[in-house]
């Protein structure tokens, strides 16, 4: 089993619960599908195929959780930090939220650029 497979039987659950508050058919229909879907991926003999689908499937799901990560950390810093994206390789600066302009360095490409903190 691997984490495609666990995953859509993860979904399958939250997905059931859902509906008994629903009482949807569409609904019911995914969720039906779920677990088919997650025991044909475990019993098909095609692995390097599957394997391929879960790489695949694995670098969605680690920018889904980076991304989540990046804002329940944007959330927790919001009175004490500021979040930029650096304009050369676009990766996240925190800056310490001081009122005015401001020359920040990437730490990952050494590019500077100027920002402006308001309040």
């Amino acid at each position: 089993m691997d984490t495609l497979s666990r995953d859509a039987i993860f979904l399958w659950l939250i997905v059931g619960v859902v509906n008994t508050f629903i009482g949807s058919r569409v609904v019911m229909l995914v969720a039906l599908l779920l677990p088919i879907f997650s025991i044909l991926r475990m019993f098909s003999k095609e692995t390097y195929k599957r394997s391929r689908e879960n790489l695949k499937y694995m670098g969605f799901r680690a920018k889904a959780v980076d991304f989540f990560k990046m804002q329940y950390r944007k959330v927790r810093d919001v009175k004490t930090h500021r979040y930029f994206k650096c304009r050369n390789c676009c990766s996240h600066i925190r800056v310490k939220r001081i009122k005015g302009k401001h020359t920040v360095c990437c730490p990952k490409c050494g590019k500077e650029f100027a920002v402006n903190i308001v309040f």
